[in-house]
């Protein structure tokens, strides 16, 4: 129903009042009222009053909504706030979108501390992944032999390990199998020999089955006991000779350690180390220019049929900076190399078994636990 509206006779100027009306009455408010009500004339509201009430039925007019059939259409969409709820499920299902299914992981600092044993709770978390599919290689320096074939052979025995930096990748069975092998040229060990002996420094030769040292010194010995190996004491002149040398490896102060790197080693890859198990001594690996943990890290993903996307890698050195490159999820030890904590997503140190961090995001990755 529509309402009416109240008018007001036009009037010019100011309206007097009747020539019969007493000059008192004007005065009084109340006389007024009367007068106007007797005499049956509207009289005009305050002018204040009157503009009052033309601004707000110019106001209800302009800001009444049209009806809904009017309405014109809308070209951008509605702003919908998703609740908490929907907002933690989209969190997930960006987390859990695709499966890891391989995790590779270094020893030394990041497996192994200063105690020079890995904790019971890392093998637990381990167990979990392989329970839930997943695969474990160490991708190491050291040889396939000793305390790393132990751990590779307790992670996963039938994966594609990785030893001497990416020089060899073998599996860890009773009867390990060789997958791949980078051997050295005999020029470069020959140059290697002779600048060792130079800086008085210690150098190991690796072949798939042995170590080999001219003369064993302190650090070799520490080194092999801390590694559980046997090195084989010969003229590393007729090694190079007779042998297949897939890796040269430097122990040396690390005061000397530019020095040591100073050779000019052409078609060679040299990477420096360090050990919380031998904190007084750095090493030196020497691989072919072509190998290194990160194309360790490639062959073994394309062994198992893996997208590298899909690879966890765990490390701790700039030894391990190009498989971290490698790999879709990175990870580094707190207390590894600071240029390596600089670059990648950072986990506890060892010490406090950090890689278990690592660990249970390759867990959550792969679909095992589920949203709380």
């Amino acid at each position: 129903m529509r309402r009416s509206r109240r008018t007001f006779p036009r009037a010019r100027g100011r309206r007097r009042s009747p020539p019969n009306s007493a000059t008192s009455a004007c005065s009084s408010p109340t006389a007024t009222r009367a007068s106007s009500t007797s005499t049956g004339i509207a009289t005009r509201a305050p002018r204040s009053r009157r503009i009052s009430r033309r601004w707000a039925r110019f106001w209800v007019r302009i800001r009444r909504p049209p009806p809904r059939s009017k309405r014109r259409p809308s070209s951008r969409p509605p702003k919908i706030q998703p609740s908490k709820s929907a907002a933690r499920a989209t969190v997930w299902a960006q987390e859990v979108s695709f499966n890891v299914s391989l995790v590779l992981l270094d020893i030394d600092g990041t497996l192994l501390g200063a105690d020079g044993g890995v904790d019971a709770a890392i093998w637990s978390a381990a167990e979990r992944l392989r329970d839930a599919g997943l695969r474990l290689a160490v991708c190491t320096g050291r040889t396939h032999s000793g305390v790393a074939l132990d751990i590779a052979r307790r992670l996963d025995a039938g994966a594609p390990h990785i030893f001497h930096n990416g020089a060899l990748v073998t599996t860890a069975d009773a009867e390990p199998k060789l997958l791949h092998s980078a051997p050295l040229g005999a020029d470069v060990l020959r140059r290697l020999v002779g600048h060792a002996r130079r800086l008085e420094a210690t150098i190991e030769f690796y072949t798939a089955g042995e170590v080999y040292v001219d003369r064993i010194t302190t650090e070799c010995a520490r080194h092999a006991e801390v590694l559980d190996i046997a090195p084989v004491e010969r003229d590393l002149e007729g090694v190079l000779i007779d042998e297949e040398v897939i890796r040269a490896h430097w122990i040396i102060d690390p005061a000397l350690l530019d020095q040591a790197l100073a050779v000019d080693l052409p078609a060679c890859n040299a990477s420096s180390a360090t050990s919380p198990a031998l904190p007084k001594d750095a090493f030196i690996s020497v691989t072919s220019a072509h190998v290194s943990k990160g194309t360790g890290a490639v062959f073994a993903a394309e062994h198992l049929g893996v997208d590298l996307a899909d690879v966890v890698g765990v490390g701790d050195s700039m030894s391990d900076i190009p498989m971290l490159d490698a790999v879709g999820h990175p990870f580094a030890m707190a207390d590894g190399d600071p240029q390596v904590c600089e670059r990648f997503r950072t986990c506890g140190p060892v010490d406090q078994n950090g890689v278990i961090e690592a660990l249970e995001f390759a867990l959550r990755r792969c679909g095992d636990l589920q949203p709380s």
